[in-house]
């Protein structure tokens, strides 16, 4: 558990970063995340089975997920890392992933 917390840390303090730059006026490039960015959001729960984590690990870690979809990371990485099918329908109840866009109708 010591891990994890040291990763919510971590990317606390990258928010509070990226925030403190966006306060002074500096543009906040928008890059693609990197792999390691993604998979770290995904720590938590990599390679788990569903019966291993705990309800209140899913309900304190969901925010790093959410993050993850924030971040327009990819969805197939999220099912390689997350591959027991139950936990990942466990997390997306708290960080459900973004909705695919729909093509524009044409009419």
């Amino acid at each position: 558990m010591r891990s994890m917390s040291i990763i919510a840390a971590a990317l606390a303090a990258q928010t509070l970063l990226a925030g403190a730059a966006e306060a002074q006026g500096k543009p906040h490039a928008a890059k693609a995340p990197s792999t390691a960015e993604c998979v770290m959001l995904l720590g938590p729960f990599r390679g788990k089975a569903n019966d291993a984590v705990k309800e209140q690990d899913v309900q304190d870690y969901g925010p790093l997920v959410k993050s993850y979809w924030k971040k327009h990371c990819p969805a197939d990485l999220y099912r390689q890392e997350i591959g027991d099918a139950e936990l990942r329908k466990r997390i997306e109840a708290v960080a459900p992933p973004p909705k695919p866009k729909r093509a524009p109708h044409k009419g």
